[in-house]
């Protein structure tokens, strides 16, 4: 969504993004993301839980179960854009990034094809 909006009058940056991976952004401009793997096993290891991270992992997995579906195939990532929410150009992100995910949906299903 990024990239895809970049060169738009409304570019998303990852500022705008809040999400169980993304957790800052990398030195060239890109998101910092968090292996989702490594946030379920903060969230169900047992060290993590009870020895070492133990409040860490409590918040991991409420987290990780409101926002990632019980067969880890969806995960909700909540976009906050810099702009009026009923103006024209908030419809035209809107459209543009269903345009990004179908896009990205279809290609991720070719891969899984191949």
């Amino acid at each position: 969504l990024i990239s895809g909006t970049k060169n738009t009058i409304y570019p998303l940056q990852v500022e705008n993004f809040v999400s169980l991976t993304i957790h800052g952004k990398n030195p060239d401009g890109t998101a910092k993301c968090m292996d989702y793997w490594k946030v379920k096993m903060i969230a169900d290891n047992w060290l993590a839980s009870h020895v070492f991270l133990k409040h860490t992992s409590e918040l991991a997995k409420v987290g990780w179960d409101s926002m990632v579906s019980s067969n880890n195939n969806a995960m909700l990532s909540l976009v906050f854009p810099v702009l009026d929410p009923l103006s024209g150009d908030a419809f035209e992100l809107g459209s543009r990034v269903r345009e990004i995910l179908k896009f990205e949906t279809l290609a991720s299903q070719d891969q899984a094809a191949a």
